[in-house]
């Protein structure tokens, strides 16, 4: 069995003493390069199944579900919400 290879960002060094406006603009740089580097991996992951899955309501009513990030998931949510809408 081949077992894949974990591949994760550079660590970052730690630093100290920052001032509170400091310390949120390290937050936020390190959440862009974070959730680039995420992206990265995504758009250079190969994918073997590439079937989107699709739910099922039985009858007209309210129904609710979590959405993870519309933004980069537009695309098959409008599919999603079109079919159910039809």
């Amino acid at each position: 069995m081949d077992a894949q290879k974990i591949v994760t960002p550079t660590p970052i060094a730690t630093e100290g003493s920052l001032s509170a406006d400091a310390a949120i603009v390290r937050l936020e740089e390190i959440y862009e390069r974070n959730t680039a580097f995420l992206r990265e991996r995504f758009d250079a992951y190969a994918r073997l199944d590439s079937r989107l899955s699709y739910g099922f309501v039985s009858r007209p009513g309210v129904h609710q579900a979590t959405l993870t990030r519309p933004d980069l998931f537009r695309g098959y949510y409008t599919e999603q919400v079109g079919l159910l809408a039809s």
